[in-house]
């Protein structure tokens, strides 16, 4: 049996592996941090921008603020994600 620590790890990488394919392949890239709100996320787009939403419904999403460069480098190294171009 997998241990905890091991799961978590597999997920990540698995989640690494689809940011870095819808990224690549010009697709935004939804990412979800527990220290938001439940309705908000971060949309990361293939040219690096990163932008704070407020979904409204499964359709409709307003943009809260747009991270600076420093801020979604920041976001980046805190999820451990690499700058994918």
């Amino acid at each position: 049996m997998k241990s905890v620590k091991n799961h978590n790890a597999a997920g990540a990488s698995i989640v690494r592996k689809l940011r870095t394919n819808k990224l690549s392949n010009g697709m935004p890239f939804m990412i979800h941090v527990k220290e938001l709100a439940s309705n908000q996320c971060y949309y990361e787009f293939p040219n690096g921008v990163i932008e704070l939403v407020s979904i409204m419904t499964p359709k409709e999403m307003s943009t809260i603020k747009t991270l600076t460069k420093s801020e979604a480098n920041r976001l980046r190294k805190q999820l451990d994600f690499e700058v994918v171009k």
